[in-house]
């Protein structure tokens, strides 16, 4: 993603940050830079990120952040480019001349409810915005619960989601907002099926399928049982996106990964969301299984100053509920794989409350190649 680059006096150069690194700021004279008018707040240096350069668009002034007073926490606005003759339904949001908030390059991290406050778009159309996440990449437990969330938003109270089948189909930008496509596929008077596109400027990122119950009385019973682990909080681990989420280890040994997770945000208390917030979670240990498993020893996980030796990216992910719990207790996510193929490798886990409460069961195909 370009990076424009404004003070009071303009725009002064245009640079691509990498995660998390000082940019080296420098002029290149293709940039429309004369397109894009710079917002000023007091002497703060504000970044400004163009989805789409077709014609100039003007950007609000600059608000304060609601979510701290920091004097470097700002918001600037998206700049989008004017409506042209032939764009498709799916290029709407971002070829009209108008602007959405994003956050600036000293922007505090987002926040859960910052990132599960989806704002409407149209019909049965959402828009949200992503965290940074330390590979640089938009997260895909992020974009699956966003869209299951999206999903849910367009199907009554009485339904509560029980599945969800995602396929991540392009590496999504988190310096650009995603729109969420909900197509009603059934309502029907036990369940309700819904489809959802989550698009950015370069092509749809997921594609996601959800069911959702009406709730009913029926007799209960659970036949597994959790693990015997480590108690949370015993075992120190790091979190790759603290403060939101927590984490801590559950003592495993490979080929099977576990760790007690939670949300450390509270957020509203519904079926819906609990789900939203379980499948966030969910898309984090399949991957360390299906290393476990290669062929090739993986490094330690709790070293940070081994580079390991395998690209990887989830190809699809698959969440059943089965006795939804608030996600900011800890919940105890325990994770295997049956081995890897041709560059993909299969994980399957459960996720339980310290109760013993079967939570979920996922199941995730990833892509594990080796770093060459």
């Amino acid at each position: 993603m370009t990076r424009l680059w404004c003070s009071a006096a303009g725009v002064i150069g245009a640079s691509t940050r990498p995660m998390g690194r000082p940019s080296t700021v420098s002029i290149r004279p293709s940039m429309p830079t004369a397109a894009i008018p710079c917002p000023t707040l007091g002497s703060h240096t504000i970044v400004v990120e163009p989805i789409r350069m077709q014609s100039s668009c003007t950007v609000k002034p600059a608000v304060a952040h609601p979510s701290g007073s920091s004097p470097t926490t700002t918001v600037v606005n998206w700049c989008r480019s004017r409506s042209m003759a032939g764009v498709s339904h799916a290029d709407r949001w971002w070829s009209e001349p108008a602007c959405w908030l994003g956050s600036a390059a000293m922007a505090a991290p987002v926040t859960f409810d910052e990132l599960f406050s989806l704002e409407p778009a149209g019909d049965d159309t959402f828009r949200a915005i992503s965290a940074e996440y330390p590979w640089g990449q938009v997260y895909g437990g992020q974009v699956a619960a966003q869209g299951l969330l999206a999903a849910g938003l367009t199907t009554e109270f009485v339904y509560e989601p029980h599945s969800l089948h995602a396929y991540f189909v392009r590496i999504g930008n988190h310096g650009e907002p995603i729109e969420f496509e909900v197509d009603r596929v059934r309502d029907g008077s036990s369940f309700v099926t819904r489809r959802v596109l989550a698009r950015q400027s370069h092509g749809v990122i997921l594609n996601l399928s959800a069911s959702f119950q009406r709730v009913e009385d029926e007799p209960e019973a659970q036949r597994v049982k959790i693990p015997e682990v480590a108690a949370p909080g015993t075992i120190e681990m790091d979190s790759w996106i603290e403060p939101m989420i927590e984490r801590s280890g559950a003592a495993a040994a490979p080929p099977d990964a576990r760790a007690w997770i939670r949300i450390t945000e509270p957020y509203r208390d519904t079926p819906l969301m609990h789900a939203v917030a379980h499948t966030y979670t969910s898309d984090d240990l399949p991957t360390e299984a299906v290393e476990y498993a290669h062929p090739i020893e993986s490094p330690d996980y709790d070293d940070p100053d081994v580079v390991r030796p395998f690209f990887g990216a989830s190809l699809d992910h698959a969440v059943w509920f089965h006795n939804l719990r608030s996600a900011t207790d800890w919940t105890l996510h325990d994770f295997r794989s049956s081995g890897v193929r041709r560059g993909r490798g299969h994980a399957t886990g459960e996720l339980w409350n310290p109760d013993g409460t079967h939570v979920a069961t996922v199941t995730q195909e990833v892509l594990l190649r080796v770093a060459r």
